[in-house]
């Protein structure tokens, strides 16, 4: 996959029935976490970011500032 911004991500469908779900692969994915998020989210404007203490230092503040913008 070209790492270009101008490329949209690849949509994986994970199928396990009622449980099934997308997830997305492809560049720049943290600073489009907003924009993909309210996309789905249909008009909603809350959301939660979970985490832990490995991945939430290296990650979080993109994460949160693309969700905040």
């Amino acid at each position: 996959m070209p790492d270009d911004a101008n490329h949209p991500p690849l949509k994986v469908h994970v199928n396990l029935g009622s449980r099934s779900y997308d997830v997305l692969v492809g560049s720049n994915l943290l600073d489009r976490t907003g924009a993909e998020t309210q996309a789905v989210l249909s008009g909603r404007n809350h959301a939660v970011l979970l985490t832990d203490s490995n991945v939430g230092p290296l990650y979080a503040d993109r994460v949160v500032a693309s969700l905040s913008a």
